[in-house]
């Protein structure tokens, strides 16, 4: 498990999927990109382009998850080829379900226990 991150970056990172709910290729590409990245600042202390960053993280991440970090990146790369789902419902499920995923691999906490104690701290604001 990853140390905890600062608790500003975790919120910056829950409101990724608030303002970017990954509904059309550009904000899913921004939204999957720009988590990527933060979780790259956070492991290895430095920085890096998004597009490297996500390719670097593509390699530890559970393979759970590669199908939406490849499409954001096909998407970046404005490749022709057809997206990497089948419908709009099932892209949009899985950046959903990666995105609490990332919260919680960020709060250092196990599955479902960061997304939910940021939603709380949120609505608690």
């Amino acid at each position: 498990m990853q140390p905890t991150m600062n608790p500003n970056s975790v919120r910056a990172a829950y409101a990724l999927g608030r303002l970017l709910p990954a509904d059309s290729d550009e904000s899913l590409e921004t939204a999957v990109l720009k988590l990527l990245r933060l979780a790259y600042v956070h492991r290895y202390i430095r920085s890096a382009p998004e597009e490297r960053a996500a390719r670097r993280l593509l390699a530890e991440l559970p393979g759970r998850w590669r199908t939406i970090v490849r499409e954001a990146l096909r998407i970046r790369q404005g490749a022709e080829e057809p997206s990497l789902y089948t419908s709009r419902g099932e892209r949009l499920a899985d950046w959903e379900a990666f995105h609490r995923y990332m919260l919680d691999w960020l709060a250092g906490t196990e599955p479902g226990a960061g997304a939910e104690r940021i939603a709380a701290d949120q609505a608690a604001l």
